[in-house]
């Protein structure tokens, strides 16, 4: 990115086509618009909102992030009931694992690099399934406690619910007695590219692609239905679904080369963006870091994992109402918000730039788990910033993990990238 190609974009942009080619005539280069940064209008605006805050304002600011680190619960101490490591007879590696609540079993769903999808029983300590199927599988979503979302490589998902054939017989150990079927015929395309992530909540669901897409859409009786979508500079690195105080649905997404969560909402039946969150309030810039990871942990706050070398950040920050952001109708330029960060912790969990930080949300928003790149879970005070827990789990960095509960247990499973075992821990 250069300023000469901003100016040109501008002048461009606002109809000054004449000027703009003077201007590159006197450069003596033809200059091209610049892809994947902010145009010259909102990099002005947000360094003058920048440079209005004053002292006063950091005072009332500062009071006001105090009253919000007082809502954060603290952590909760416990120590663990045991570890296993969890054996699915395969010897493939876990790209991607979850929970989902079937009926009344809580199990965990494991996907392989090898095309195969295995349900355990987290709980009866049970294996029920190894299917394979024709195509990779990138993730899989529950949707509710009957219907799963299957997301492929390709781009595309499909609807199929896991079914029991027969009921076992005491002494039948066999695990050929459950199988999944599918409600579609055909999958439904949501991106050009692989899909990296995709989160569901009431009724909506919310991907992010390698095409620089967003994709919303709903599932309503088993059918799914694409309402909107979005694109971005990069391409996006996180997604996050919850409800604005009025019930209105937001869309949190974070990209490559920038320190800002873009914040979308649903109106009448359109994705509009409508405000920039910054993370980065100690120096005027957005291309410092960027985020990785997101996770709720009330109803206003959000903690961001960075990629920050050579350890992760946690940067819990306020998620302003809708009501609360103003915008401009006769400007297309997206308002950066700024002074929203309640903390901003070290994690401790060391990580590179090949890094995929895995944060976990600990019931009630009481502190964050971290699976580590060097195998260790820690366990963290949001409140305090204090590593609490600090527990040998992998060798080496962890692929994918999920946190879930049964009864007043916590339970954490932890795939390892390295050693390909998998770590479950019981907290009670």
């Amino acid at each position: 990115m250069s300023i000469e190609a901003l100016i040109a974009q501008y002048l461009r942009a606002h109809g000054y086509v004449g000027t703009a080619a003077k201007f590159e005539e006197e450069l003596g280069v033809k200059l091209k618009d610049p892809e994947g940064h902010e145009p010259l209008e909102s990099i002005i605006k947000d360094r003058l909102q920048f440079d209005t805050i004053n002292d006063t304002e950091f005072d009332e600011i500062h009071h006001a992030k105090a009253d919000l680190k007082a809502e954060i619960p603290n952590w909760h101490p416990r120590r663990p009931d045991f570890k296993k490591t969890l054996q699915l007879g395969v010897a493939s590696l876990i790209i991607y694992c979850t929970s989902w609540r079937w009926k009344n079993r809580t199990l965990g769903l494991f996907v392989t690099n090898t095309k195969q999808l295995i349900v355990y029983d987290l709980i009866n300590d049970e294996l029920l399934l190894t299917e394979s199927f024709t195509t990779i599988i990138k993730l899989v979503v529950p949707v509710n406690d009957t219907i799963i979302a299957f997301a492929d490589m390709s781009g595309s998902i499909q609807l199929k619910k896991l079914v029991q054939i027969h009921e076992r017989d005491d002494d039948e150990t066999s695990n050929c007695d459950w199988k999944f079927e599918d409600i579609q015929s055909e999958p439904i395309k949501l991106h050009r590219r692989l899909i990296i992530d995709m989160k569901y909540s009431d009724t909506y669901f919310a991907s992010i692609g390698w095409d620089n897409r967003v994709v919303v859409g709903s599932i309503i009786d088993s059918n799914i239905t694409i309402i909107d979508e979005a694109t971005l500079q990069t391409n996006p690195t996180l997604i996050l679904l919850m409800k604005d105080i009025s019930g209105a649905l937001i869309l949190l997404v974070g990209r490559l080369d920038s320190s800002l969560l873009h914040m979308f909402t649903l109106k009448n039946n359109k994705l509009e963006e409508i405000a920039r969150l910054s993370l980065n309030d100690s120096e005027f810039s957005t291309y410092s870091f960027h985020p990785m990871a997101l996770s709720q942990i009330k109803s206003n706050l959000v903690t961001v994992a960075t990629d920050h070398i050579p350890f992760m950040r946690l940067i819990t920050i306020n998620i302003p109402k809708l009501t609360e952001i103003k915008t401009d109708p006769n400007s297309t330029i997206i308002p950066i918000i700024r002074a929203l960060i309640v903390s901003n912790y070290n994690s401790m969990s060391p990580q590179d730039k090949y890094s995929s930080p895995i944060i976990l949300t600990r019931p009630k928003g009481a502190g964050l788990w971290i699976a580590g790149d060097d195998g260790k879970l820690r366990g963290i005070d949001l409140k305090t910033g204090v590593i609490m827990e600090e527990l040998e789990s992998n060798e080496g960095r962890a692929k994918s993990a999920f946190i879930t509960t049964h009864s007043e247990d916590e339970i954490i499973v932890i795939a390892g990238a390295v050693d390909r075992s998998i770590s479950i821990w019981k907290f009670s």
